[in-house]
């Protein structure tokens, strides 16, 4: 992520109004990325289901967020070969759908319902738009669990945590908006943001000094110890 000048220079007046804290940030910006691991990486060329579930099952919100957010994890999934081939959320839904006691089936099971070898399962934990269905002003929020399993033997990861990983809050600052379909956008923002985190769990990557300041002034969740 490269830094603007005119936000270097923002960033100088800051130092110069706020002593350490402005200095900080600039030190911040001007840093080389930070190489990060792989938390886990899956077994190569295998056809990846991600399922994603809410803990609000039956809210008719949540099935457009599941939707959005399988897709763009498709793509993450692709463009990081991280897997061979994905399996579309239409199927998935047909899949519901069509088999009673759909809700009954374990993960392993309904990845091999759906001929894959890999389930990228995500639990959307909390999903916020705003902070109550009566304020005016908008404050986007997205935290989700994640697992790794292998449709035949079982999870794969975290082995430690059988609830998965824990990933968010991602978090869009509140603000004011009478745009028309402003929620449509926001939900893309969070969505595009979590697939992001998810996907990144699974490939190195670099990480600017700045993007892992954002990361620490959020509320702390559980951290995977570093890959040996």
């Amino acid at each position: 992520m490269k830094t603007s000048l005119l936000a270097v220079l923002a960033g100088v007046l800051a130092a110069q109004a706020g002593g350490c804290a402005g200095v900080a940030w600039i030190a911040a910006q001007l840093a080389p990325p930070r190489k990060v691991h792989a938390q886990f990486r899956p077994p190569a060329q295998k056809r990846c289901l991600v399922l994603v579930d809410d803990v609000l099952s039956g809210q008719g919100a949540y099935e457009t967020v599941k939707d959005m957010l399988t897709e763009r994890l498709n793509q993450e999934l692709a463009e990081h070969k991280i897997a061979a081939s994905t399996i579309p959320y239409g199927q998935v839904a047909h899949l519901a759908a069509i088999t009673p006691r759909y809700n009954d089936l374990s993960i392993p099971q309904i990845g091999r319902k759906l001929d894959a070898d890999l389930v990228l399962y995500v639990q959307i934990d909390r999903f916020e738009l705003r902070d109550s269905p009566v304020e005016t002003l908008w404050h986007g929020c997205f935290v989700a669990s994640v697992k790794m399993v292998d449709a035949q033997q079982g999870r794969l990861w975290p082995m430690d945590r059988p609830d998965g990983h824990q990933v968010g809050p991602v978090e869009i600052p509140i603000h004011d908006s009478s745009q028309p379909a402003h929620d449509v956008a926001l939900t893309q923002e969070l969505v595009d943001r979590m697939a992001d985190r998810v996907a990144k769990l699974f490939y190195d990557h670099r990480q600017s000094a700045q993007e892992l300041q954002e990361q620490q002034q959020e509320e702390p969740f559980q951290q995977d110890p570093p890959p040996p």
